[in-house]
């Protein structure tokens, strides 16, 4: 099995969708993997729109493995508010987690994002990518997406 991960950013203005950012890729961490164990051979902390949080930042600092959070002088984390899976019946299946950054959150350059377990603050994972300059008058939707595949598929 891979586990792929997909993020995408779409950017509001004054209510109007005006711009969407995909990308693809990220770097699991070792207290992510950690947390995934944890969970898989324990059955605790599930992830769920109730015990996770998206955290942005202004670092643009490469992703080490032993990295525990996002590196940026500006950081905001927000819990999810809505978890989304599904299986498909071509071996795929995923699992997606979204938030919302109002108009007076997170007001600074988006260079960096990871997904987070509320109750420990354990960073899962941690991209680097120029998402842009969010301001006072945007709104911005952000999803993680991770697509697991059972074969050697891995287009997302």
């Amino acid at each position: 099995m891979q586990i792929l991960t997909k993020w995408k950013i779409e950017k509001y203005r004054k209510g109007t969708l005006y711009q969407v950012i995909e990308f693809e890729k990220n770097q699991i961490v070792a207290s992510g993997m950690e947390g995934l164990f944890q969970i898989l051979l324990t059955g605790d902390f599930p992830i769920n729109e109730n015990t996770t949080k998206i955290k942005v930042g202004d670092s643009y600092t490469p992703t080490l493995w032993t990295m525990t959070d996002l590196q940026g002088t500006n950081t905001l984390a927000k819990d999810t508010l809505k978890t989304l899976w599904y299986v498909y019946d071509d071996n795929k299946g995923f699992i997606s987690f979204m938030t919302i950054f109002d108009q007076n959150e997170a007001n600074f350059d988006w260079w960096e994002i990871g997904l987070f377990r509320d109750i420990d603050n354990r960073m899962f994972n941690r991209r680097v990518y120029p998402m842009g300059t969010k301001t006072q008058d945007d709104i911005f939707h952000a999803y993680c997406t991770f697509v697991f595949v059972a074969e050697e598929d891995v287009s997302i």
